[in-house]
């Protein structure tokens, strides 16, 4: 690999991180949507308290509203999580633990090119997971930390 390679995979994985970070910080659909399930089952319940909404709407509704606000939270929950960890892997991780997954993921590669490993794969699947140990590897040069510093 030349340097000029060396140099571009982690500002590939630089990009891709940051257009992610920019993706996950884009909340407010979400939070519009959330606030919406949310005011939907508040109307609901209201309806129900007057007897505008009969027991069977409100059995209907009240179950699947609850489901969508949940679901919302959760997507909300994920995406706070990755902002954090895609911020500063520092926050998620310690160093000890950030060196430890670029050993594994460094050694997991080496295995991947051994000729007699010691599983069955596909040649596709075996290049799978070697890319996707790659992008992981790239992801931890990305916040500057490499195994040769």
């Amino acid at each position: 690999m030349t340097r000029q390679e060396e140099v571009r995979i982690p500002d590939l994985s630089r990009a891709r991180r940051n257009e992610t970070l920019e993706e996950a910080r884009n909340l407010e659909p979400l939070e519009m949507e959330l606030n919406e399930a949310r005011l939907r089952l508040e109307e609901l319940e209201m309806r129900k308290s007057i007897r505008d909404a009969s027991d069977e709407e409100f059995l209907v509704k009240m179950p699947s509203t609850k489901w969508d606000i949940e679901q919302y939270e959760e997507g909300l929950r994920v995406k706070k999580a990755k902002i954090t960890f895609l911020h500063d892997l520092k926050n998620v991780l310690s160093d000890k633990e950030i060196y430890n997954l670029q050993e594994k993921a460094e050694k997991c590669i080496r295995m991947m090119d051994m000729k007699d490993r010691p599983w069955e794969a596909s040649t596709e699947t075996n290049n799978k997971v070697k890319d996707a140990l790659k992008d992981a590897k790239d992801c931890f040069e990305s916040f500057g930390y490499s195994l040769t510093d």
